[in-house]
């Protein structure tokens, strides 16, 4: 009986670790996120630029009133593989009904980068069109980062 039960126990424990993986899984990869606002004669426009979270939790990020240029980047911190991030640059100023418009010599454009790296554009100018560009209410552009896309 004991012949018999030593090479089965042998045989279990020799065994009883194949298949498990000490190695513990691999983190959740991040990224390190940027708006980059540049605008030039904005004068008139009550130009703004607004960034905000959408997922997991809608948090507002950044607002501004912008002079009349701009150019700066913004910090936006590092967001984890599930994160939605998204940009609104607007002009009040122009809307349905007004007399205000841009000149050809106004523009405004946001760019949200991940990790360095431009992922998506908008840009208002006198063409009032775009990607992303919408005249209603006010003249507006967005753009928008999903993490999980990247």
């Amino acid at each position: 009986m004991k012949a018999t039960l030593l090479p089965r126990l042998a045989l279990a424990l020799l065994f009883s670790g194949c298949g498990k993986d000490d190695t513990p899984p691999p983190a959740s990869p991040t990224h390190h996120l940027e708006a980059r606002i540049t605008g030039t004669d904005l004068t008139g426009m009550d130009a703004t630029v607004e960034v905000w979270r959408d997922y997991p939790l809608l948090d507002r990020l950044y607002l501004e009133a912008l002079p009349t240029s701009v150019g700066k980047t913004i910090d936006l911190g590092t967001h984890g593989n599930k994160a939605m991030v998204s940009g609104v640059i607007r002009f009040f100023a122009v809307a349905p009904g007004s007399s205000t418009e841009p000149r050809p010599t106004t523009n405004l454009k946001l760019e949200l980068l991940a990790d360095g790296r431009v992922i998506e554009t908008t840009v208002l100018n006198q063409a009032k069109t775009g990607f992303k560009v919408s005249t209603s209410p006010v003249l507006a552009g967005q753009a928008s980062i999903e993490t999980a896309k990247l």
